[in-house]
C-alpha cells in the first residue's frame, strides 16, 4: 500500500507529534517540524496498521518533506 501524503504541521495546528487523518478518499500524514529520526518513528507509528516499513517511510518523508532530512 503506498503511504499516504505527508505535511508539515506546526506545533498551534497538532497537539500531537504526528497524526494520520483519513476523510473520504484523502489521506494525509501530518507531522511536527522534528528532528529526522523522530519524524520517522512517529509516521511510522501512526502507520503501523497500514504497514510499511521504517525504510518506506523514511524514503516518504525525504521525498515529501526535504526540509526535514536536512
Amino acid at each position: 500500500m503506498p503511504i499516504p501524503r505527508i505535511e508539515l504541521a506546526s506545533d498551534e495546528q497538532l497537539p500531537t507529534d504526528a497524526a494520520y487523518i483519513r476523510t473520504g478518499d484523502t489521506e494525509v500524514v501530518y507531522v511536527r517540524h522534528l528532528p529526522f529520526a523522530d519524524a520517522v518513528c512517529q509516521v511510522h507509528s501512526v502507520l503501523s496498521a497500514l504497514g510499511p516499513s521504517l525504510e518506506e517511510v523514511e524514503q516518504a518523508l525525504r521525498d515529501q518533506c526535504p526540509e526535514l532530512a536536512h
